[in-house]
């Protein structure tokens, strides 16, 4: 009776499992490339600091000739690192999505897995219960004695109100 509700249960957790290991995967991959865009553009804006300090010398060096090419250079680098740049941060973190539905939080689907569990895994569970109780009515102490009677009493109007 109760193995197909903890088949329900299992069912949902590994449904919940596959949600979250995917969405690790998808944050992981967002996090790996703005990490690889961030640290190229680092390396981009780092040659273009030394070629314009190199162009920037030969500039002052020689005044105007063919060292303009070292500023060209510079320039190129330096517009390549801000189009990374802004490439690896304007775009938007992709948003959680919702984890999938429990379905065994819902009333319908647990009466549903009851019901189809059947008259004769309730017998067979019901002669095991009153095997256990009668076993502590006998050698019991009073408190167990107690319990026992409690849950039985229950367990009976829990069963007597669905049959």
């Amino acid at each position: 009776m109760f193995g197909r509700l903890v088949a329900l249960v299992r069912a949902d957790i590994d449904r919940q499992i596959v949600w979250l290991r995917g969405e690790l995967g998808r944050q992981s991959r967002y996090a790996v490339l703005t990490l690889v865009l961030a640290a190229a553009a680092a390396l981009c804006a780092l040659g273009a600091i030394v070629v314009a300090c190199v162009a920037l010398h030969a500039w002052l060096a020689i005044r105007y000739g063919p060292h303009v090419a070292f500023a060209v250079l510079g320039g190129g680098f330096a517009l390549l690192a801000f189009m990374l740049f802004v490439l690896a941060f304007a775009r938007h973190r992709p948003k959680v999505r919702h984890p999938p539905a429990l379905q065994s939080a819902r009333p319908a689907t647990l009466i549903s897995a009851v019901k189809q569990a059947g008259y004769a895994d309730a017998i067979k569970a019901g002669e095991q219960v009153s095997k256990i109780a009668n076993d502590n009515m006998r050698h019991g102490s009073r408190k167990s004695l107690f319990g026992t009677l409690a849950l039985a009493a229950v367990v009976g109007l829990i069963v007597g109100r669905r049959l």
